[in-house]
């Protein structure tokens, strides 16, 4: 239950992953002894690495697939693949990671900038309405009113010089108008009836 290497099997590394709770313990007495030692590795023939169980059941942690032994699975698998990559993948991988790198930092540099302009203009053109606002105001009050004022004044004498003088009309109303009044001091009530022709 504990892989070697031997003249039969010259593999370049051999790791063996136990779960501290999987019963293959009892049938490997060499992985024990490395676990009761206290080592995290064997001997140049044979490695170890324990794993704390993740399900708890040993059953269940004996699973190769389970929780337990897939991230050693996972781990081996990363390691294949970084070391037997091509060197083409090699040499420019860390260059496409810095390329990834750069360019969000740029975009990150961008997005700030654009957001920096886009806050200005909208100050600047708060600021402008403001600003127009307040001449406006201005020109209505100190400006415009006046212009008006002299227009008005000017024509009034202009047709007065062309008229020559003002005239004044008496206008006689055809109809009496009556004013009544009720109540006086005594409670009794009055009627007067006034009438202009």
């Amino acid at each position: 239950a504990v892989l070697r290497k031997t003249l039969e099997t010259p593999f370049r590394r051999c790791i063996n992953y136990y779960s501290v709770n999987d019963p293959i313990l009892y049938v490997a007495p060499s992985a024990v002894q490395y676990l009761r030692s206290g080592r995290v590795v064997g001997s140049a023939e044979e490695e170890f690495c324990f794993l704390a169980p993740r399900i708890g059941d040993p059953i269940a942690d004996h699973d190769l697939l389970g929780a337990t032994y897939r991230q050693a699975l996972e781990w081996e698998g990363a390691r294949f693949r970084q070391e037997h990559r091509s060197l083409a993948y090699k040499v420019y991988h860390p260059m496409l990671v810095m390329i990834s790198a750069v360019h969000h930092q740029i975009h990150q540099l961008i997005k700030a900038a654009l957001r920096y302009l886009v806050q200005l203009c909208l100050a600047l053109m708060q600021w402008v309405q403001t600003k127009t606002d307040q001449v406006t105001s201005s020109i209505r009050s100190y400006v415009w009113r006046p212009i008006v004022f002299l227009f008005m004044v000017c024509m009034d004498a202009i047709r007065i010089w062309i008229s020559g003088k003002e005239k004044y009309e008496l206008v006689v109303r055809d109809d009496p108008i009556s004013v009544e009044t009720t109540g006086n001091p005594s409670g009794q009530e009055q009627k007067t009836a006034l009438q202009l022709n």
